[in-house]
């Protein structure tokens, strides 16, 4: 009986030998992958700092070759389907309501089709109202060259993704539907954010002394305000220390269309006497008012002239503008543009004009001096 006992072990032992030495030598299988990075871009600095959030709508499983995918609903989305979307899926549930979603889905297009676009609008706006939490959130960051937002490690899935709210000029929401299956998915961010420009005498920069007027333009653009009930439309503009505000010179339209003060937008003005001033022109109803001019031009002009408090041979620092709009159609948040910078260079002189010889001052000298371009001196 032992020496049956220790012939089995000693087969048993050998078994597993030959076993540990076969899975050794056995080349190794390729496993299937199951999670891909997302990543988003926009050629847009406004993009730069924008919180983006991803839902995974249907949990996918990948073939091992990646040709093929199946998808299952997450429990949390199926009231959208059943409620939002009805139809054949009212009162439906479990599998049944799964295929009959991903079939649903499935129709309606390509990524840039606008069944899809308006399907992950409902869908973001779904999961917002309802406080579904995020599978994932990211930050946009990047440089001149583009502006990203990467989502790494995501579980295969239909994913609907928003980041924080644009203009929508181009896309008509914010919201994307993005079919995370494969190792990298990319995808670009068509919206556009509110931008300004500030300009001084139709440039960026502006030459000047002490009691001259310099003429100021803001300009942007009337966003896209379908998803919003209201919308802010606020410009911001900081005028240096230098600069003395005209406010009678105030104007503002869109297109050729001049707006009426107090009835179509509000003026702000705080500071000066030696201090920065602050000009706030506030938009009133603007969603009722001008929500049909989306992508028109909207520009604020005004003049201010060059007081004494401005530094002679200095950057005039601090004469910039910027944007206040609206970022979340559903909790009434608001968001910034980038500022965008004008500068102002304030020229003083001490001229003495002397003897070419022997470098004495002469006496009752008379001379110009005048800017390039102003024509000839007068005698």
């Amino acid at each position: 009986m032992q020496a049956t006992a220790r012939k089995a072990v000693a087969l048993f032992v050998a078994a597993m030998m030959a076993l540990t030495m076969a899975f050794i030598a056995a080349p190794s299988k390729a496993f299937a992958a199951t999670t891909g990075d997302l990543t988003i871009t926009s050629q847009s600095a406004e993009f730069k700092g924008k919180d983006v959030k991803a839902w995974q709508m249907f949990s996918a499983t990948v073939t091992a070759d990646g040709k093929n995918a199946s998808y299952t609903l997450n429990a949390e989305w199926e009231g959208l389907f059943t409620t939002e979307i009805g139809g054949n899926m009212a009162g439906l549930s479990g599998e049944e309501l799964s295929q009959k979603a991903f079939e649903y889905v499935n129709a309606l297009g390509t990524d840039e089709g606008a069944n899809v676009i308006a399907f992950a609008k409902k869908a973001s706006d779904w999961a917002k109202k309802n406080s579904i939490a995020a599978t994932s959130s990211a930050t946009a960051s990047g440089d001149s060259a583009s502006y990203v937002a990467t989502f790494s490690g995501l579980a295969f899935g239909y994913y609907v993704v928003s980041p924080q709210g644009g203009s929508t000029a181009d896309r008509g929401t914010d919201a994307i539907l993005a079919n995370v299956v494969t190792a990298d998915k990319n995808v670009n961010l068509k919206s556009e954010y509110p931008t300004i420009e500030k300009t001084v005498d139709g440039d960026n920069h502006a030459d000047a002394q002490v009691g001259d007027t310099l003429n100021f333009a803001l300009t942007s653009k009337v966003p896209n305000m379908a998803e919003y009930n209201t919308y802010v439309f606020n410009f911001v503009d900081t005028l240096s220390k230098g600069l003395t505000l005209d406010q009678g010179t105030i104007k503002v339209t869109i297109g050729n269309l001049e707006l009426q003060k107090d009835a179509d937008y509000t003026v702000s003005v705080t500071g000066s006497n030696g201090a920065a001033t602050e000009l706030k022109v506030i938009m009133a109803d603007f969603k009722t008012k001008h929500g049909d001019k989306a992508s028109q031009d909207i520009k604020v002009t005004y003049s201010a002239s060059i007081n004494e408090h401005a530094v002679a041979g200095q950057d005039d620092a601090g004469n910039s503008a910027k944007l206040e709009y609206s970022n979340d159609p559903i909790n009434g948040g608001t968001g910034e543009s980038v500022p965008d910078v004008t500068h102002g260079y304030t020229f003083d002189f001490d001229i003495t004009k002397t003897d070419g010889m022997d470098g004495s001052a002469l006496a009752g000298a008379v001379f110009q001096l005048q800017k390039k371009g102003e024509g000839t001196p007068s005698s």
